[in-house]
Order: C-alpha cells, then sequence, then structure tokens
C-alpha cells in the first residue's frame, strides 16, 4: 500500500486560442474539469500501475468535494482517513491554457482550509509506502 498524503484540487482547464496583450474579454474553446494537487494525482497513478493507493488530504464539504470524492470512488481509492472541514470551501484552480500549451494558473484555497494544521490519526508501518506533498 502506498499512502499519498496532501493536496487535492478541483482543476477547471480552460483552453483559449491566445493571452491577450491586455485584459479583455476572449472566448473560450472548452472548458475541462478534472481531480488536481500532487498528492491526489500521485495515488491515481500508483492505483493506474496495478498498486494500491490510499489519499489523506482535506476536502470541504461542497460540490468540488463531493465531484473529488467520487473520482476516488470510482477509482476505488480510499480517501477515508481525509479531513472533512463543515462550512468550508474546497481548494480548487483555474488553469488558462492556450493553443501553444502556455499556461497561467489562479490557485485557490479556503483560509479554514489552510489554518487547520491537525492530521487524522493513523499508524506508519513499516508495509506501507508514504508520499507527501
Amino acid at each position: 500500500m502506498i499512502t499519498c498524503v496532501g493536496s487535492v484540487f478541483l482543476d477547471r482547464i480552460v483552453k483559449i486560442d491566445f493571452f491577450p496583450k491586455k485584459p479583455i474579454k476572449i472566448l473560450a474553446n472548452n472548458i475541462e474539469q478534472r481531480l488536481g494537487g500532487s498528492a491526489a494525482i500521485s495515488s491515481f497513478t500508483i492505483k493506474k500501475l496495478g498498486f494500491q493507493s490510499e489519499f489523506i488530504g482535506r476536502f470541504g464539504d461542497d460540490e468540488v468535494s463531493n465531484f473529488l470524492k467520487s473520482e476516488f470512488r470510482y477509482f476505488n481509492i480510499s480517501y477515508n482517513k481525509s479531513l472533512f472541514l463543515k462550512k468550508t470551501l474546497s481548494s480548487q484552480s483555474y488553469v488558462f491554457e492556450d493553443a501553444k500549451g502556455e499556461r497561467l494558473l489562479a490557485a485557490y484555497n479556503e483560509k479554514k482550509l489552510l489554518a487547520n494544521k491537525s492530521l487524522p490519526k493513523f499508524s506508519f508501518s513499516n508495509k506501507h509506502t508514504y508520499l507527501t506533498d
């Protein structure tokens, strides 16, 4: 078992043709929604490589959290040791990507999510590998 501890985000990828020189209104070609965060993505990669993984992170209690948890459930990755904060927005980012692959990222973390420095109770084991971001 590989336990991945760290961030989980909802990434919204906004595809555009180009970045304007001045801030003006432009049309997006596409918007994708997917799971992000280094530890979260690592848990999915480990699972796809055929190994057991679990994720431990911080979730809010909003629609974003529902989407993120549904992704973990779909791929059968446990997240039950994570922290679930009431009346808190989950971490999110908007990634603007132009036709050349250049990116601008705007990330959001609610202060309550960042201020909570507690860790869930779990035991370290020499039968596990731990990955943190």
